[in-house]
């Protein structure tokens, strides 16, 4: 059975780690250890795919280790292995997010281009050390350059022109 956020929080005290992402990019998320393989071995090793396991998964592994790993899930969306999810309304997700912020060790942002997403970042600038905020960068470059223009005013320093080969940005003090 998967754990819900709110049953992985009462249960796990340390501060969480929460993982946000467009929620148009969850059924096409591809996996980090894709990504890795991808940039190191250009993509040969075992095909490049590991069909049943998406990043969040991935992620997981890892982050567990560290604290809570969570996010966000909308009415009726599919639970899948990876990130505790916490099930919000439209006209609740903003409340939670920026209470998930405020309470979170290390956020992770999988990079997309949409509003919410947007919003999002403006509020981990405003009220988070940006020095703890992982971006997972797109993959097609054309994504990765709208996102770039749409994020680089609100960002605390400008983003590498071109994809970064691990597919990792982290901020500096």
């Amino acid at each position: 059975m998967i754990e819900s956020a709110d049953e992985l929080l009462r249960r796990d005290k340390r501060p969480p780690i929460l993982y946000l992402r467009s929620f148009e990019d969850e059924d096409k998320e591809m996996t980090l250890g894709r990504a890795i393989r991808q940039s190191i071995f250009g993509g040969v090793v075992g095909g490049g795919q590991a069909p049943y396991w998406f990043e969040q998964e991935d992620i997981s592994v890892y982050m567990n280790w560290v604290g809570p790993y969570i996010t966000i899930a909308r009415p009726g969306e599919r639970k899948i292995v990876g990130a505790a999810r916490k099930t919000v309304n439209e006209d609740q997700w903003k409340a939670v997010v920026s209470d998930f912020i405020h309470r979170t060790s290390f956020i992770i942002l999988r990079a997309a281009v949409s509003s919410g997403l947007r919003w999002e970042i403006e509020e981990i600038v405003k009220r988070f050390d940006p020095t703890r905020l992982l971006v997972i960068t797109a993959t097609i470059s054309a994504d990765y350059r709208s996102f770039c223009q749409k994020v680089s005013s609100v960002l605390p320093e400008p983003l590498p022109h071109k994809i970064p080969s691990i597919r990792l940005v982290a901020f500096n003090e």
